[in-house]
């Protein structure tokens, strides 16, 4: 009899490595490029060995995922035999027919919940959704049954008082449980002179965007004060970030591209930092830590994120297998698969509510100080795909998706925030740290007829390779690739108040930036500012104290890594990619991707600028000869030139934007590693100038 039992194992181990063997053959012939991909930054990237146990661990959870399968299968068989009394080669029989009903379980289940898995065929779940829901109800019940019928077997077999004892303990464990989750009582720290303050960043989130598909964000801008002119100094998410935490523009913090070496830069006067030393607790929570390695050096007592490092990229791109994928978003996978668990970047198995599963706990702990949140949503940010949404031909349509599927994130985040308590006595500012530019005609602002030519252009140049034929001047695309893609830079701003100081809804026209945000809460606080920044306090103006801001004259941005690959309008990421292995280097102490020292120049030679003073707009772009163009636009009439002395430039301050300008592109940053000089970079802030 047990050598019978032991063929039955031996059929179940043959069957499972068949099918890996199957499942790593497809892998391999599906992505072939991805595996040429890691030859070739094995050749230009050193491995360190800090990576190494995570990639170990990876292997062995795998492994023991089949292993839980295959035995799982087994046991099953053993309570079905003692159910429907099988003979040892019924039970072989059997076991293999319930083998195959499961892995059609585990296909279908992967089919229906992950259709943008390489093990699933999207065009079943886009043309046949119907057929693919029907087959999968259809194996599930059966295997339902097959459960129910083994439960029963091993009921027959188990002494009577032993279930009596695991039910009273199962109950008794409940119920302390759900006493312990629903009866902890929450206190607010937060009070009317030292708030909650709640820093909402949506990535990539364009303010025109937001409309029908977005109730959650419309209601809590219809309670705001709106800034529907609010600018970022740079579209890419680190240092755009680092701008709102310094309120410095990242020429003088330094911090210009992703992936710096934070160890290079002064941190200790960011604003969480500053608010940590006046007694306020500090939490940094994002779904994406790829490019934006933001962490507890940048003043946060606790960060809710996925691991940081190499193997973000590595595990988190090819962990995509039907079994384990049915676990990823468990709390369970929090821990075999963290850098697959609410990590937007993963997006074909990444589940919107995981991430907001890995931050509730927290928020729900009981607190003693009040509470500074910076949380990044990033389900808006290319190629808004995520768990539920097959891919579409329209990369407009897709954005369009992603933002409505942001929008009820963010309503489950504010239900999470009133729960516990943290809207009680709170300053909520809800942001994007950058647009997006979706290849749209007036994704650019230079279109082409209303360019105005001159004796010297008379012909609209080539800004970028002709790399096809729809290319226009007045399109961009992407993010921080183009200071005259407006749509790249212009951000979503709004802030609101809850039981403290009145901050009366309404809308301000006038130019704001990013950088505002740190002295203005400062300045709510009364706390005096130990290191001058770019920004200017928009305090009044939230207060009604004043309808305007007119602050910033002059406002400079810049666009950051831009090879030839990305300067285009349909950039080739395969291409990109390729281009940027050669511009990193892991560290070998902490396992992270970081800018090659000696690349960083590569990077801001390739930069592009631009001056915003009121209606006009003078861009400076770099050419293959070393020289510049330079771009003059009215945002309010279209027109534009690329003369800077015909008489349609001669309307605008030109001179001055272009000393503005070229004094901005030759100033050196002051915080690396140096001690913060009182009003130094006051001096650099453009409105002065």
């Amino acid at each position: 009899m047990q050598s019978r039992r032991s063929a039955l194992l031996w059929y179940l181990l043959l069957l499972t490595i068949f099918f890996i063997w199957i499942e790593i053959g497809f892998l391999i012939q599906r992505d072939q490029i991805y595996f040429a991909d890691v030859s070739l930054v094995a050749q230009n990237i050193s491995l360190p060995w800090v990576a190494i146990p995570d990639i170990v661990y990876y292997l062995v959870v795998q492994i023991a995922l089949y292993l839980c399968w295959l035995f799982g299968i087994y046991y099953l068989m053993q309570g079905v035999r003692a159910a429907l009394h099988l003979t040892p080669a019924q039970t072989e029989n059997v076991g293999i027919i319930v083998w195959f009903i499961s892995l059609a379980f585990i296909l279908l289940a992967n089919q229906i919940k992950y259709p943008d898995s390489k093990f699933s065929f999207a065009w079943l779940a886009l043309d046949y959704p119907a057929l693919c829901r029907w087959a999968f109800y259809s194996v599930a019940t059966l295997f339902a049954v097959v459960c129910i019928v083994a439960l029963l077997g091993f009921l027959q077999t188990l002494p009577r008082t032993f279930l009596l004892l695991t039910s009273s303990v199962a109950i008794i464990f409940l119920a302390l449980h759900w006493h312990t989750a629903n009866h902890l009582p929450v206190v607010d720290r937060g009070t009317t002179a030292r708030p909650n303050i709640i820093l909402i960043g949506i990535d990539s989130l364009r303010p025109d965007y937001l409309g029908k598909n977005t109730p959650a964000l419309n209601d809590f801008m219809q309670h705001a004060v709106v800034f529907n002119y609010s600018l970022t100094p740079i579209a890419r998410t680190y240092p755009s970030w680092f701008s709102i935490l310094s309120g410095e523009y990242p020429k003088v913090s330094g911090i210009r591209t992703n992936l710096l070496d934070p160890a290079r830069f002064d941190l200790s006067q960011t604003l969480p930092a500053v608010l940590r030393r006046h007694d306020y607790h500090t939490i940094y929570a994002t779904d994406e830590t790829r490019f934006s390695n933001i962490d507890e050096r940048y003043g946060f007592d606790q960060r809710l994120t996925a691991p940081i490092g190499v193997n973000d990229f590595l595990l988190g791109t090819v962990n995509d297998f039907p079994l384990s994928n049915l676990l990823v978003n468990t709390r369970l996978g929090q821990y075999l698969f963290p850098y697959s668990y609410a990590n937007r970047p993963a997006y074909f198995d990444y589940d919107p509510a995981s991430f907001l599963q890995r931050i509730a706990p927290t928020l729900a702990e009981r607190r003693q100080h009040p509470l500074f949140l910076a949380i990044h949503f990033c389900l808006p940010h290319a190629p808004y795909l995520w768990a539920d949404l097959a891919a579409e031909t329209v990369k407009r349509e897709d954005y369009l998706y992603s933002v409505a599927r942001m929008d009820l994130q963010f309503a489950h985040f504010m239900q999470i925030l009133r729960k516990d308590g943290l809207l009680q006595h709170s300053i909520v500012i809800v942001l994007s740290d950058h647009g997006e530019a979706l290849g749209l005609p007036g994704d650019r602002i230079t279109d082409p007829h209303l360019y105005i030519p001159s004796e010297k252009y008379q012909k609209i140049p080539l800004f970028y390779p002709p790399m096809v034929e729809d290319e226009r001047v007045n399109v961009s695309n992407g993010h921080g690739t183009d200071v005259l893609g407006v749509s790249q830079y212009h951000t979503v701003l709004a802030v609101r108040s809850y039981d403290v100081a009145p901050m009366p809804p309404k809308t301000i026209t006038d130019l704001v930036s990013l950088m505002d945000i740190r002295p203005t809460l400062l300045a709510y606080l009364h706390v005096q500012d130990p290191h001058a920044s770019n920004g200017y306090s928009l305090l009044p103006a939230l207060l009604g104290k004043q309808t305007r801001v007119p602050l910033h004259t002059d406002f400079v941005t810049e666009s950051d890594f831009s090879p030839p690959a990305i300067r285009t309008i349909f950039p080739d990421t395969h291409k990109v990619f390729l281009m940027g292995v050669h511009y990193f280097r892991i560290d070998p102490h902490t396992g992270r991707v970081l800018v090659r020292d000696d690349m960083l120049h590569k990077i801001i030679a390739s930069k592009q600028y631009a001056d915003f003073h009121g209606d006009w707009v003078l861009a400076l772009y770099p050419r293959q000869d070393g020289s510049q163009w330079h771009v003059l636009v009215n945002q309010r009439t279209g027109r534009w030139t690329l003369d800077m002395h015909d008489a349609f430039a001669q309307r605008a301050p030109v001179q001055s934007m272009m000393q503005i300008l070229y004094k901005f592109v030759t100033i050196q940053h002051i915080s690396q590693k140096t001690p913060a000089r009182p009003g130094a970079t006051r001096l650099y802030a453009m409105g002065d100038s």
